[in-house]
């Protein structure tokens, strides 16, 4: 990726990269230093930021990488510390600039984020196919019905629990993936460490 497309997509609150300093650094010089690997031939995508962190700048890329968030913590793991290659470096992002803690009340236009969404993809780089992945059903469902995809989905596969489907955006074949949401705790932490854990690996294999 250009340096120039870096500097620029860092103005969204929202854009990050998957990819994780071990000293919680979220600087942008970190990831200038890493600029190499950042790409978007697979995207993360979360509906919203939940809060406002503090250093939340543009010379400072909190989304995705808070220290004390649990569900970063995970994508760490899940991702750098498990070797997930075709997945370390993707471009991260939110369909939604709204700040709210209660998902239910982020209000979307799903043809509006995903034509913003789109946007932003296509300012990293060209390439013949692209794999997303969608952090929870309502992100999913934006895209899904951004997309005008509506019900016909392809089957989940298998004891993996993933949604998924495909769709042709600018002449390039995105696949689309539903994996489970990264933040859950209680009694459904399983769905955020094992089974976010086999999903991501899967995905990562088919890359």
């Amino acid at each position: 990726m250009h340096v120039d497309t870096f500097h620029e997509l860092r103005r969204y609150p929202t854009t990050s990269w998957a990819v994780w300093s071990e000293n919680a650094d979220h600087s942008v010089p970190f990831f200038l230093n890493n600029i190499e690997s950042l790409h978007a031939r697979s995207v993360i995508v979360g509906l919203n930021r939940s809060e406002a962190w503090p250093g939340d700048s543009v010379d400072r890329k909190p989304n995705f990488h808070t220290p004390g968030h649990t569900g970063d913590r995970r994508l760490k793991r899940h991702i750098q510390d498990a070797g997930l290659g075709n997945l370390v470096g993707s471009f991260m992002t939110d369909v939604s600039d709204e700040i709210k803690t209660d998902s239910g009340k982020v209000q979307v236009d799903p043809h509006i984020a995903t034509q913003e969404f789109v946007a932003k993809v296509f300012r990293v780089e060209p390439t013949t196919k692209r794999t997303i992945v969608c952090l929870g059903d309502t992100a999913f469902d934006v895209l899904r019905e951004g997309f005008n995809v509506g019900r016909k989905l392809t089957p989940m596969a298998g004891a993996l629990k993933l949604r998924e489907f495909k769709c042709v955006v600018r002449n390039e074949n995105w696949q689309v993936y539903r994996v489970l949401h990264s933040g859950n705790y209680g009694i459904y932490i399983h769905k955020s460490e094992g089974e976010l854990a086999a999903q991501l690996a899967h995905i990562n294999d088919r890359v």
